[in-house]
């Protein structure tokens, strides 16, 4: 569990840099849940520039 808790962790760092470095988010928004299958869900919003949902094709995101 310490693991899973260090790695959640680590994405969310990571996203939030990416945020502020690279869309120039003033404001990040991190949440996250255990679904019933016992599984992490973590959602990551920002107020930054975004980019085209044609570029998403083949990342495996969902918007």
């Amino acid at each position: 569990m310490q693991r899973q808790a260090r790695d959640v962790y680590r994405i969310a760092e990571e996203a939030v840099g990416n945020a502020v470095r690279h869309a120039k988010a003033n404001k990040v928004t991190i949440e996250m849940h255990i679904t019933p299958g016992r599984k992490i869900a973590l959602t990551i919003t920002d107020d930054g520039v975004g980019f085209r949902r044609a570029q998403l094709k083949g990342w495996d995101c969902k918007t």
